[in-house]
């Protein structure tokens, strides 16, 4: 049976992967959230099967990661207008509860991967999202520490540092 499961969960992990990976080209508000919908719940059904399947879980992380994106999309075209402005706090507050929901799977992902460099930088650009810039400034290091060549790393880094310094 465990064999299934495995299988079970690669499927379910390729299926919600492929629809992150798609995206970027979905130019229709409502289809994007949709599929990140679909890509979140294939990703739990994948970790459901195979608590242990680091790389769900870290593709988990990144899509509650896009989900957070989206709200706070949603947060400032609310703030914008004069009618919803009134839920625009509504709209922040779920942003930030889907900041957390990646950052505790992008924390699973770290106990089957921790020496992934991809997990510490996007734990570093979820922490930056909930404002906790020291700590994504160590996890940016951390994944440079692990692969000093990895560019996406140095550059979440240095835009964050700016942002900081005056």
């Amino acid at each position: 049976m465990p064999l299934f499961s495995k299988l079970r969960a690669d499927n379910h992990y390729a299926k919600g992967t492929s629809i992150l990976q798609m995206l970027p080209q979905i130019d229709d508000p409502a289809k994007a959230k949709d599929s990140l919908r679909q890509a979140i719940d294939s990703l739990l059904k994948a970790t459901d099967l195979q608590p242990e399947f680091g790389h769900a879980w870290h593709n988990l992380g990144i899509a509650y990661y896009y989900g957070g994106e989206f709200l706070d999309q949603v947060t400032d075209a609310v703030r914008r207008s004069d009618r919803l402005i009134e839920h625009a706090e509504t709209f922040q507050t779920n942003s930030e509860g889907s900041y957390q929901n990646s950052l505790r799977a992008l924390e699973r992902a770290l106990k089957f991967m921790p020496g992934s460099p991809e997990v510490h930088n996007n734990r570093g650009r979820t922490l930056a999202k909930l404002y906790r810039t020291d700590e994504a400034i160590e996890e940016f290091d951390i994944a440079l520490e692990l692969d000093p060549s990895y560019i996406k790393a140095a550059e979440n880094r240095a835009i964050l540092e700016r942002k900081v310094d005056p």
